[in-house]
């Protein structure tokens, strides 16, 4: 029905998703590159062994000409049905997302999903510290934040304040504070509720409903 002309392997390699869009499904389903779950494994590996399937085809299938992981996987339980490959980088999971959320009469819903897909795509990371802080330790940190699509917030907020002090950072940073020392560095995502709250910040351009991604630096 359309063409692409880059193989889904190639995006796998690039470290973009594989959204398999289904008709009468408002998300598509995922492939992702850094899914190590056995399920996510078999499903880049039957990849191989497959007729190329490109970014951009769409086409009219019969679930039972794919493995049964894939049936499974994306819900296939009809004979036939329409399906649309996308190959999505950050980018791209962002604008999908928000239009959604933008969308929806359920918009929390919907973030909690966008999270979810944000998170796969690009995994948070923790380099651990050196020793933990100690109780009343000096802490100071830079914090910068990055919308869905990668684009910077604002400015790197720098921090001091005494290891133990509450209030000093939004909620989604404070989990990995509390293991943290000197040395440590870590990413990670927030719903927006965890972070500037649910309803947005027009001065920041920043719509409701809007996941981040927090980069946090131990000074």
């Amino acid at each position: 029905m359309e063409l692409g002309t880059d193989p889904i392997v190639s995006a796998w390699n690039r470290g973009e998703a594989v959204a398999v869009f289904t008709e009468g499904h408002l998300w598509p389903g995922f492939i992702f590159p850094n899914d190590s779950s056995p399920q996510g494994r078999i499903m880049r590996r039957d990849a191989l062994t497959m007729p190329a399937i490109m970014c951009g085809d769409k086409m009219r299938i019969d679930p039972h000409d794919f493995p049964l992981g894939w049936v499974e996987q994306f819900g296939w339980e009809t004979d036939s049905l329409t399906v649309q490959w996308q190959c999505l980088d950050r980018t791209g999971l962002a604008a999908l997302g928000a239009e959604i959320v933008r969308n929806s009469p359920q918009p929390e819903a919907e973030e909690v999903r966008w999270l979810d897909a944000l998170m796969e795509l690009d995994p948070p990371r923790y380099t651990e510290p050196s020793r933990p802080f100690l109780l009343d330790e000096k802490v100071r940190l830079a914090i910068t934040c990055q919308r869905p699509n990668g684009a910077v917030l604002g400015d790197t907020v720098r921090l001091d304040f005494r290891f133990g002090e509450s209030g000093q950072v939004v909620d989604a940073i404070v989990p990995g504070l509390q293991r943290a020392g000197p040395g440590a560095h870590w990413t990670v995502w927030s719903a927006s509720s965890q972070a500037f709250g649910s309803h947005g910040q027009p001065e920041l351009n920043l719509l409701a409903h809007t996941p981040l991604q927090f980069s946090v630096y131990v000074e």
